[in-house]
Protein backbone atom coordinates (compact mmCIF):
# COMPACT_ATOMS: atom_id res chain seq x y z
CA UNK A 1 0.00 0.00 0.00
CA UNK A 2 3.12 2.06 0.24
CA UNK A 3 3.07 2.11 -3.64
CA UNK A 4 -0.31 3.98 -3.48
CA UNK A 5 1.68 7.22 -2.79
CA UNK A 6 4.28 7.10 -5.70
CA UNK A 7 3.81 9.74 -8.12
CA UNK A 8 3.99 8.95 -12.15
CA UNK A 9 7.04 10.57 -11.76
CA UNK A 10 8.71 8.09 -9.80
CA UNK A 11 6.63 5.25 -11.42
CA UNK A 12 7.74 6.10 -14.71
CA UNK A 13 10.34 8.79 -14.57
CA UNK A 14 10.08 12.33 -15.72
CA UNK A 15 6.87 13.07 -17.08
CA UNK A 16 7.65 16.11 -18.57
CA UNK A 17 6.64 16.65 -22.53
CA UNK A 18 10.06 17.10 -23.16
CA UNK A 19 10.59 13.21 -21.98
CA UNK A 20 7.67 11.83 -24.12
CA UNK A 21 8.15 9.66 -26.69
CA UNK A 22 8.27 11.57 -29.84
CA UNK A 23 5.19 10.66 -31.10
CA UNK A 24 3.34 11.49 -28.43
CA UNK A 25 4.87 15.14 -28.66
CA UNK A 26 3.94 15.43 -32.23
CA UNK A 27 0.11 14.24 -31.17
CA UNK A 28 0.33 16.75 -28.38
CA UNK A 29 1.54 19.67 -31.28
CA UNK A 30 -0.95 18.71 -33.56
CA UNK A 31 -3.92 18.48 -31.00
CA UNK A 32 -2.94 21.95 -29.40
CA UNK A 33 -2.90 23.44 -33.26
CA UNK A 34 -6.56 21.52 -34.03
CA UNK A 35 -7.28 23.16 -30.60
CA UNK A 36 -6.61 26.63 -31.71
CA UNK A 37 -8.00 26.01 -34.85
CA UNK A 38 -11.81 25.02 -33.73
CA UNK A 39 -11.74 27.93 -31.34
CA UNK A 40 -10.92 30.34 -34.10
CA UNK A 41 -13.34 28.45 -36.52
CA UNK A 42 -16.16 28.98 -33.46
CA UNK A 43 -15.37 32.40 -32.96
CA UNK A 44 -15.85 33.41 -36.72
CA UNK A 45 -18.78 31.31 -37.00
CA UNK A 46 -20.09 33.16 -33.74
CA UNK A 47 -19.38 36.62 -35.11
CA UNK A 48 -20.97 35.90 -38.73
CA UNK A 49 -23.72 34.50 -37.12
CA UNK A 50 -23.78 37.56 -34.70
CA UNK A 51 -23.25 40.00 -37.47
CA UNK A 52 -25.84 38.31 -39.85
CA UNK A 53 -28.43 38.69 -37.25
CA UNK A 54 -27.37 42.67 -36.73
CA UNK A 55 -27.82 43.10 -40.57
CA UNK A 56 -31.18 41.29 -40.15
CA UNK A 57 -32.15 43.96 -37.81
CA UNK A 58 -30.85 46.96 -39.60
CA UNK A 59 -32.70 45.58 -43.12
CA UNK A 60 -35.80 45.44 -40.97
CA UNK A 61 -35.36 48.40 -39.71
CA UNK A 62 -33.87 50.79 -42.16
CA UNK A 63 -37.03 49.77 -44.66
CA UNK A 64 -39.48 50.22 -41.86
CA UNK A 65 -38.48 53.78 -41.19
CA UNK A 66 -37.44 54.23 -45.00
CA UNK A 67 -41.57 53.56 -45.86
CA UNK A 68 -42.67 55.86 -43.28
CA UNK A 69 -40.09 58.75 -43.33
CA UNK A 70 -40.61 58.42 -47.24
CA UNK A 71 -44.43 59.53 -46.82
CA UNK A 72 -43.32 62.64 -44.18
CA UNK A 73 -43.45 65.67 -45.90
CA UNK A 74 -40.73 68.65 -45.08
CA UNK A 75 -41.82 71.60 -47.42
CA UNK A 76 -39.12 73.41 -46.66
CA UNK A 77 -35.85 72.62 -48.66
CA UNK A 78 -33.22 73.83 -46.75
CA UNK A 79 -34.62 72.02 -43.74
CA UNK A 80 -35.38 68.69 -45.56
CA UNK A 81 -31.84 68.92 -46.56
CA UNK A 82 -29.87 69.73 -43.64
CA UNK A 83 -32.24 66.80 -42.01
CA UNK A 84 -30.97 64.16 -44.69
CA UNK A 85 -27.41 65.20 -44.36
CA UNK A 86 -27.59 64.53 -40.92
CA UNK A 87 -29.29 60.98 -41.05
CA UNK A 88 -26.88 60.53 -43.95
CA UNK A 89 -24.05 61.62 -41.87
CA UNK A 90 -24.60 59.18 -38.90
CA UNK A 91 -25.61 56.18 -40.84
CA UNK A 92 -23.71 55.74 -43.81
CA UNK A 93 -20.49 55.58 -41.83
CA UNK A 94 -21.26 52.98 -39.82
CA UNK A 95 -22.93 50.58 -42.32
CA UNK A 96 -19.94 51.29 -44.10
CA UNK A 97 -17.23 50.53 -40.99
CA UNK A 98 -19.53 47.31 -40.81
CA UNK A 99 -19.61 46.10 -44.12
CA UNK A 100 -15.57 46.53 -44.29
CA UNK A 101 -14.92 44.79 -41.36
CA UNK A 102 -17.52 41.88 -41.38
CA UNK A 103 -18.88 41.94 -45.01
CA UNK A 104 -16.49 39.26 -46.80
CA UNK A 105 -17.39 36.68 -43.78
CA UNK A 106 -21.12 37.18 -44.31
CA UNK A 107 -20.93 37.09 -48.35
CA UNK A 108 -18.80 33.87 -47.99
CA UNK A 109 -21.67 32.78 -45.89
CA UNK A 110 -25.07 31.17 -46.87
CA UNK A 111 -27.15 33.62 -48.75
CA UNK A 112 -25.30 36.74 -48.26
CA UNK A 113 -27.88 38.71 -50.32
CA UNK A 114 -30.33 38.08 -47.21
CA UNK A 115 -28.38 40.25 -45.10
CA UNK A 116 -26.46 42.64 -47.31
CA UNK A 117 -29.36 43.57 -49.22
CA UNK A 118 -28.10 47.37 -49.94
CA UNK A 119 -24.57 48.87 -51.14
CA UNK A 120 -23.53 52.03 -49.60
CA UNK A 121 -24.91 53.30 -52.93
CA UNK A 122 -28.39 51.84 -52.53
CA UNK A 123 -28.64 53.37 -48.70
CA UNK A 124 -27.44 57.05 -49.94
CA UNK A 125 -30.36 56.61 -52.93
CA UNK A 126 -33.11 55.84 -50.80
CA UNK A 127 -32.42 58.35 -47.67
CA UNK A 128 -32.45 60.56 -50.79
CA UNK A 129 -36.26 59.91 -50.79
CA UNK A 130 -36.78 60.93 -47.33
CA UNK A 131 -39.47 63.87 -46.05
CA UNK A 132 -40.65 63.86 -49.79
CA UNK A 133 -44.29 62.84 -49.02
CA UNK A 134 -44.55 59.95 -51.44
CA UNK A 135 -47.09 57.89 -51.11
CA UNK A 136 -46.96 54.68 -49.52
CA UNK A 137 -46.94 52.36 -52.92
CA UNK A 138 -44.40 55.47 -54.06
CA UNK A 139 -41.87 54.79 -50.63
CA UNK A 140 -42.16 50.65 -51.16
CA UNK A 141 -39.24 49.23 -52.98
Amino acid sequence: MGNSNRSLGDMFGNTSPDYLPFEFRDLEVDLEAVCTFLLVVMELVTAVELHEHLLKIFNGQFEELHQRQSQWTVPDTELRESLRVAVVEVLLPAYRFSIKCFGALVENGKNPDKYIRYSIEDLDQMLCEIFEGKTLNEARR
